[in-house]
C-alpha cells in the first residue's frame, strides 16, 4: 500500500504526466517505508537493487521528488546521481568528410546555419528545431522539417522539407 503522503505528493507532481508515469512513480513509492522511517541507507539499498543505470536514474529522480516534497531533501543529497551510459557508438558519428559534404549540399544559408549549429553544438535536432522555425510572409508560417542521419551505406544526408499551411 502506498503511504498517503507519497501518493498525494506524486499525484500533484505527476498531474501533467502520462498515467503510465504516475503508476510507475506510485509503484516505487509502494516499496518505500513510511516517511518517518525513511533514511539515506534505505534509499541507497533501494537504488542498488537495480543493475540498469537508466532504471536507477529514473528511480533516483522519483525518490528526489518524494524527499523534496516531504521536506527531507537531506536524505537524497549524499547519494550520487546515477549517470546514464551513452549509447552513441563511434561509427554513428559523422566524419569530417561527411560534414563537409552536408555543408556543400545545403541549398541556402538557412540550411547551412542549421547544419553548422548542429555539428558545433552537438544538439539534437528536436532541441534546435524550435529555434529555427520562423514565420514566413503573411499568414503562412514556414515549418522546416529536417532529418540529419547517417545511412547504412555510411553516407550522411540532410533532408529538408518546407511545408506551408494555407
Amino acid at each position: 500500500m502506498v503511504h498517503e503522503i507519497y501518493e498525494r505528493v506524486l499525484r500533484l507532481r505527476y498531474m501533467n504526466y502520462s498515467r503510465q508515469s504516475l503508476l510507475e512513480a506510485l509503484s516505487v513509492a509502494k516499496r518505500l517505508p513510511p516517511p518517518d522511517e525513511l533514511t539515506t541507507e534505505v534509499l541507497v539499498d533501494f537504488l542498488q537493487q537495480y543493475d540498469n543505470v537508466n532504471t536507477r536514474s529514473y528511480y533516483y529522480y522519483i525518490l528526489k521528488v518524494i524527499c523534496k516534497e516531504i521536506q527531507r531533501p537531506e536524505l537524497i543529497e549524499p547519494i550520487p546521481r546515477p549517470i546514464e551510459v551513452s549509447t552513441v557508438k563511434r561509427r554513428d558519428l559523422l566524419t569530417p568528410k561527411e560534414i563537409a559534404a552536408l555543408l556543400r549540399a545545403c541549398k541556402d544559408l538557412y540550411e547551412r546555419a542549421l547544419v553548422e549549429v548542429l555539428v558545433e553544438s552537438g544538439c539534437r535536432i528536436g532541441s534546435i528545431l524550435t529555434r529555427f522555425c520562423s514565420a514566413g510572409s503573411g499568414t503562412e508560417p514556414r515549418i522546416p522539417i529536417f532529418c540529419l542521419r547517417k545511412h547504412r551505406s555510411n553516407q550522411a544526408s540532410l533532408l529538408v522539407s518546407h511545408s506551408f499551411s494555407s
